[in-house]
C-alpha cells in the first residue's frame, strides 16, 4: 500500500451519525486518506466517530470548538506536521455524500495543467439542483464569479 497524495478532511461537531455513511461513499481507485477533526463535540459522539469502520480514517480531536476555519487550520497544521506525503486535500461536510471516482477525477484534473490551483466539484442540493457548479476566478481582480 503506498502513502496517499490526497488528504479528506471532514471537520465534525456533533454529527457523527453522518460520518459512516459519508465514509462510505468515498469510492476511489486511488488511494485516500481521510481526517476526522472532531471539533469538541461530546465525548458521546468522539466514541461514535471512533466506531467509524473504515481503514483510511484518521481521528483528531480538538479540546475546544475552534470553529469551521479554526477546525482546518487545526487538521492541516497536524497534516503538516505527521503527514507530509499528502500533497492535495479536499473538504467535506459531514452531511455531504460523494460519488463513485469524483476525488480521483479531480485529482487528474489538477495534476494534468501546473497552473492549476484549486479544483472542486459540482455540488447538488438532494433533489439534484445545482448548489454550487463551477466558478471562474479573475485573478487581477481578486473576483470569483460563480456560474449560473
Amino acid at each position: 500500500m503506498t502513502q496517499p497524495a490526497i488528504l479528506v478532511l471532514i471537520i465534525n461537531y456533533n454529527t457523527s451519525q453522518l460520518m459512516q455513511k459519508l465514509v462510505d461513499s468515498i469510492a476511489e481507485d486511488i488511494e485516500v486518506a481521510i481526517l476526522i477533526v472532531d471539533n469538541a463535540s461530546t465525548d458521546k459522539t468522539y466514541m461514535e466517530l471512533e466506531a467509524v469502520n473504515d481503514k483510511r480514517v484518521h481521528l483528531l480531536k480538538s479540546k475546544i470548538n475552534l470553529g469551521f476555519t479554526g477546525g482546518i487550520n487545526f487538521g492541516l497544521k497536524h497534516v503538516i506536521e505527521n503527514m507530509p506525503y499528502i500533497k492535495y486535500f479536499l473538504l467535506f461536510n459531514p452531511d455531504a455524500l460523494s460519488t463513485p471516482h469524483l476525488i480521483e477525477n479531480l485529482y487528474r484534473i489538477i495534476e494534468s495543467d501546473k497552473n492549476v490551483a484549486a479544483v472542486s466539484p459540482k455540488i447538488l442540493y438532494p433533489d439534484g439542483k445545482p448548489w454550487y457548479s463551477g466558478a471562474t476566478l479573475n485573478i487581477n481582480k481578486g473576483k470569483v464569479y460563480n456560474n449560473p
